[in-house]
């Protein structure tokens, strides 16, 4: 989002720059206070040459008052090396991400890329249908040729496809999770990620392994409720944030 930095590239560079509707409860947030102007994460990170990767990610409450801060449950695929822009900021990691995020008291789905050689573009897509939450859209970014990426939404209620176009990565690392960016003024119940998977030659084969690194910064908090095995459809990867509480 603009006027802070986004994504993946903030757990590899110091920001330059400090971006349905859910009245319950929504209040008692303004009184709490975090600090993650740079970004706090409760993430799991896969590395290894992938043409994608997907996730079902559970639709819980979530919320943030702020209309700059936010909070994201998503995935994302990178590609470290290749530079994009944020801010005005250059970072060596490109990306398409695609998720949930609640920002400015909406709760809605989105996408965003930050391509190598460009800048960082967010999409805001539809707010998440009220007969969504507690069920787990799907969520799906796949390369569907050298220079453009294929990005899914699926849920009970709502579909979407959109493409990131012109974007020559060659991705090299699958993440999950959570990420909070402010001060004050949000929250996140619980929620899981599941059947997790990569996908490479236009297969799709489930995670058997924990991850090669974990991004876990207080308030977040994640865990694995059932570590990826053979065996057991990607495993289930958990977060959430009492921001405070």
């Amino acid at each position: 989002m603009s006027g802070a930095c986004r994504g993946f590239a903030c757990k590899l560079v110091i920001c330059a720059t400090v971006a349905l509707l859910l009245p319950a409860l929504a209040p008692s947030a303004e009184t709490l206070a975090y600090s993650c102007l740079s970004h706090c994460y409760g993430t799991v990170t896969w590395n290894g040459l992938v043409d994608g990767g997907n996730v079902n990610i559970s639709v819980n409450n979530t919320y943030m008052n702020n209309g700059v801060y936010f909070i994201t449950n998503e995935l994302w695929l990178n590609d470290i090396g290749p530079t994009c822009t944020i801010d005005g900021l250059p970072v060596n990691v490109s990306w398409v991400e695609v998720g949930m995020m609640a920002q400015g008291g909406n709760y809605f789905y989105f996408w965003a890329d930050c391509r190598p050689g460009s800048l960082f573009v967010s999409h805001r897509l539809a707010n998440v249908p009220s007969s969504d939450f507690g069920k787990t859209p799907y969520f799906e970014i796949t390369r569907v040729s050298s220079s453009s990426f294929k990005v899914s939404v699926v849920s009970p209620n709502y579909v979407r496809t959109e493409y990131s176009q012109s974007n020559s990565m060659v991705p090299d690392q699958i993440v999950i999770g959570e990420e909070l960016y402010g001060t004050s003024g949000g929250w996140a119940d619980e929620a899981s990620w599941t059947s997790s998977q990569y996908i490479h030659s236009g297969y799709h084969y489930y995670q058997t392994r924990d991850g090669d690194r974990k991004d876990i910064n207080a308030p977040v908090q994640a865990w694995w409720a059932v570590v990826p095995a053979p065996g057991n459809n990607g495993g289930d990867w958990r977060a959430r944030c009492g921001c405070g509480s």
